[in-house]
């Protein structure tokens, strides 16, 4: 007995180890603008003047690495949902992460939907990349993978038209020009 112990110590202790160094390397990488590649299937792709790359043409994100930029709730109003709790990563958190610059933000869905969305828009208001939606995760069949939706207390003042215009669903692809 006291051998399986010893070499289950040894498996559990090298797990550990290895886990750390991923976490480090990761950690690493991402602090000095390097993305690493989506594991997963890719939700989110950003092109054009981005800071952090993991791709030719920008940073190209899973679910995983959107959740690690970290989350926000949001109960949200809109349009489309009487009230519904949101979960995705804040505008400002993304432009920010990836070092996004320009002036507009061409989002492009998987319908072939597009709409220009001002920068600004991300940075000075409350709006969420959503992922989630009354904790069930986004998927093409309910306006997902991924939804952007302004929260409803600090929504810019433009009219009720342009705003949904703007709260694209099945959203794939930001292009900054």
């Amino acid at each position: 007995m006291p051998r399986s112990r010893k070499g289950l110590a040894f498996v559990v202790a090298a797990i550990w180890i290895g886990a750390t160094l991923l976490t480090t390397s990761l950690s690493a990488a991402w602090a000095e603008g390097e993305l690493p590649a989506p594991a997963g299937e890719v939700l989110l792709s950003i092109q054009g003047n981005v800071g952090k790359r993991n791709a030719d043409s920008g940073a190209q994100l899973d679910f995983a690495m959107l959740e690690s930029i970290g989350f926000v709730t949001r109960t949200i109003t809109t349009q489309w949902t009487p009230s519904a709790v949101f979960q995705g990563v804040s505008g400002k958190d993304l432009v920010e992460y990836l070092d996004i610059d320009g002036d507009y933000l061409l989002a492009i869905a998987h319908d072939d939907y597009e709409v220009s969305i001002p920068l600004s828009d991300l940075i000075k208001h409350d709006t969420v990349f959503a992922v989630s939606m009354d904790g069930e995760r986004l998927s093409i069949k309910n306006k997902g993978p991924v939804w952007l939706v302004y929260a409803n207390d600090n929504r810019p003042s433009i009219s009720p038209e342009l705003l949904n215009a703007r709260m694209i669903w099945q959203l794939h692809t930001l292009v900054s020009q």
